[in-house]
């Protein structure tokens, strides 16, 4: 017998809780997001772009880190100071 199919944002990580693909549709796309997000950052904790991406390189589809903060980013999860040289953890 084999073991039920994942649901929700994990149907779409790796045996090694990576994103092994970004959904097709936008629903599925933000819960996958949010998971990455709330399992990477607190909250309103500001952070330099290279701790960013230290948190967000093991969730990381091929390891482009970029694009997984873009889309946090694009879907106002994370948001850049002023600056730009930092983000923030927003809340939902």
């Amino acid at each position: 017998m084999s073991s039920p199919r994942p649901r929700g944002p994990e149907r779409f990580l790796d045996s090694d809780g990576r994103i092994d693909r970004y959904p097709a549709q936008a629903a599925g796309r933000l819960a996958v997001l949010r998971h990455v997000a709330g399992r990477a950052f607190s909250p309103d904790t500001v952070l330099r772009e290279r701790d960013v991406n230290e948190q967000l390189e093991p969730d990381a589809p091929n390891g482009d880190v970029a694009v997984l903060r873009r889309y946090l980013v694009d879907h106002g999860l994370l948001r850049r100071t002023a600056s730009g040289s930092e983000h923030v953890r927003t809340h939902e």
